[in-house]
C-alpha cells in the first residue's frame, strides 16, 4: 500500500567494514593473527610467555640466529605469511590454553577467517546438548559453561586493547580525509525513484534526522564525522548511537556475544533454567544503557531508510536487525559495497536471513548501485 511521506529520517548501520575501509586492521582474523604474533615474539625473544590464550610447548632460547625470524614475523600481515615461516612449524611452538580458543585457532588456520561470536553460540548449543544428554565427559557442566563464558571475557578484554592500539596508530585527519567521499554520499537526499512502489515522495529533500547506529567499539566514526561537519548544515540532527559500547567507556562498555534469540535453539537454552547459558546473549546486555531504547524511539518517530555501511548483517545481530528492517516505518534498505556486485549479492543473502517476510524483503532491498561505494 502506497504511503505519503513529507519528512523522513535515515539510519546508517556502521559495521567493522567501515573501520577496515579507513585502513585499520580490525577484523577478528587480524586480532587472532596479532595474538599469534605477540606470543611467538615473546618466546623467540627468549622471554617467559605471558598470555591468556597460549602456552609454550618448548622453551626457546634467544639466539642471535632468531633475529631474521623475528624480523620476518614482524612483516607478517596474514595467516598465509605466518604459515610460510619455517614451513608452518611455528604453530608447533604454541599450545592453546582452553578448548574454545583452540576451536577459534583451528577455524582460523583452516579457513583463514573467523567469526568469534558465531563460534561461541555454536559451542554453547553443542555444550547444552551434551549437558541434557548427560554426555559431558570433561567434568561438571556448570564449570564448563563458566569456562566458556570466561574465555569470552578474556577475548573481549584483549580485543578492546588491540583495537585501541590500532586506532592510536592513525592520526585523526587520516580518518577525516578517507571518509569525506563516503559521508558526502550518506548525507545526500533520497532518490525518489527508489520508492515508487511503496511510498509517495512529495518532495525530494535531505533526510530530517540521521542516526548512525555504530556497532564498532572504536572512535573512528566519531572522529570522521567531527572532521566533516561541513557536509551537513543541520549538525544538531546528526546522532551517533554506540549500540555495542565504546572502548574507553565505563558507562557504555563493549557488548560482546550473540544476538539472535528468535530461533528454536535459543528457546531451549532459555527454558533450561541455567543463567550461565544466557550470560553472553545480547538481549541481557543492552539494558545496561539506554542505547537500545533510544534506537527504538528513533525508528518509531518517523519513516526512515536504512544505509548499510560495512555491517555484515549476520545472525549475531538478527533480533535488532529484524526489528529495524521489518518495522512499518522502514522505507528501503541500501547497501554500500567495497568490492562491487559480488559483495553486494552476498550481502543480500545475509539480509534475507534476517527477514521473516520475504515479500517485504524483496520490496525494501534496493537494487545494486555501482556508485554506492565505501
Amino acid at each position: 500500500m502506497e504511503q505519503d511521506v513529507n519528512k523522513y529520517n535515515r539510519v546508517i548501520l556502521i559495521g567493522n567494514g567501515f573501520d577496515l575501509s579507513m585502513g585499520l586492521k580490525t577484523s577478528y582474523s587480524d586480532f587472532v593473527l596479532h595474538l599469534f604474533k605477540d606470543a611467538l615474539k615473546q618466546i623467540y625473544s627468549g622471554n617467559e610467555l605471558k598470555s591468556d590464550f597460549f602456552k609454550a610447548r618448548n622453551k626457546v632460547v634467544a639466539f642471535t640466529s632468531h633475529r631474521p625470524f623475528l624480523e620476518n614475523l614482524e612483516r607478517c600481515t596474514s595467516l598465509d605469511d605466518l604459515k610460510d615461516l619455517e614451513d608452518g612449524k611455528v604453530f608447533s611452538s604454541l599450545e592453546c590454553k582452553d578448548v574454545f580458543f583452540k576451536k577459534i585457532v583451528n577455524h582460523f588456520i583452516d579457513y583463514n577467517w573467523v567469526d568469534i561470536e558465531n563460534l561461541y553460540y555454536k559451542d554453547l548449543r553443542l555444550m547444552h546438548t551434551a549437558i541434557i544428554n548427560n554426555i559431558t565427559s570433561d567434568g561438571d557442566p556448570l564449570r564448563l559453561l563458566n569456562e566458556l563464558n570466561h574465555s569470552i571475557d578474556l577475548l573481549t578484554k584483549a580485543l578492546t586493547l588491540y583495537l585501541q592500539k590500532q586506532v592510536n596508530k592513525e592520526p585523526t585527519m587520516s580518518f577525516v580525509n578517507k571518509s569525506t567521499s563516503l559521508l558526502s554520499d550518506i548525507f545526500k537526499p533520497m532518490r525518489s525513484q527508489d520508492y515508487e512502489t511503496t511510498w509517495s515522495v512529495k518532495n525530494v529533500t535531505p533526510a530530517d534526522h540521521f542516526l548512525f547506529l555504530n556497532f564498532n567499539y572504536t572512535s573512528v566514526l566519531t572522529q570522521a564525522l567531527e572532521g566533516n561537519l561541513n557536509l551537513t548544515k543541520n549538525t544538531f540532527k546528526v546522532k551517533v548511537n554506540h549500540i555495542h559500547g565504546k572502548l574507553d567507556s565505563i558507562n557504555n562498555p563493549p557488548i560482546f556475544g550473540y544476538g539472535d534469540d528468535t530461533n528454536e535453539e535459543y528457546v531451549k537454552l532459555e527454558n533450561d533454567g541455567r543463567n550461565e547459558l544466557l550470560q553472553k546473549i545480547k538481549s541481557f546486555q543492552y539494558p545496561r544503557t539506554r542505547n537500545y531504547h533510544n534506537f527504538l524511539g528513533f525508528i518509531e518517530s518517523a519513516p526512515y531508510e536504512v544505509f548499510v555501511v560495512g555491517h555484515s548483517c549476520g545472525l549475531s545481530d538478527k533480533t535488532l536487525l529484524q526489528t529495524l528492517f521489518e518495522h512499518r516505518h522502514c522505507m528501503a534498505i541500501k547497501n554500500f559495497h567495497y568490492q562491487g556486485e559480488e559483495e553486494d549479492f552476498n550481502k543480500r543473502m545475509s539480509i534475507a536471513r534476517i527477514f521473516t517476510d520475504k515479500t517485504l524483503m524483496r520490496r525494501l532491498v534496493l537494487p545494486f548501485d555501482e556508485t554506492a561505494k565505501m
